[in-house]
């Protein structure tokens, strides 16, 4: 028997409190566009995200993470899509460990991550 010894990617996403995924959890409204995080095991971030993550969200639901062991990030792509929780249109991947989640995570906490609202 053969073992896949792939890395293991987490997403968050959206619950209601029965536990039914909504969706998966974004940041909307960026100055990239939609972007998702995506999380790498033992990287120690997440949790964090996560408590940052279940603040933003309305009373009735809650924050869950998925777990996939995947060789690479099209894997991913499509178990996600598999499960049917890609989110619909365009959206931009940070995945842990790389310069652009970094980039991501330092806007958000400087506030320097959201699109600003036109001038009228």
């Amino acid at each position: 028997m053969e073992v896949n010894s792939g890395d293991i990617y987490i997403v968050l996403n959206v619950s209601d409190l029965a536990g039914n995924v909504m969706a998966l959890y974004t940041l909307n409204g960026t100055h990239y566009g939609r972007i998702l995080p995506i999380f790498r095991s033992g990287q120690g971030e997440l949790e964090q995200f996560r408590e940052y993550a279940a603040a933003s969200l309305k009373p009735g639901y809650k924050i869950e993470t998925t777990a996939m062991l995947a060789n690479n990030l099209d894997q991913v792509h499509d178990t996600l899509e598999q499960q049917n929780l890609l989110p619909a249109g365009e959206s931009r991947v940070a995945v842990e460990g790389t310069a652009f989640f970094d980039e991501v995570i330092a806007q958000l906490i400087t506030d320097t991550l959201w699109q600003d609202e036109p001038s009228e």
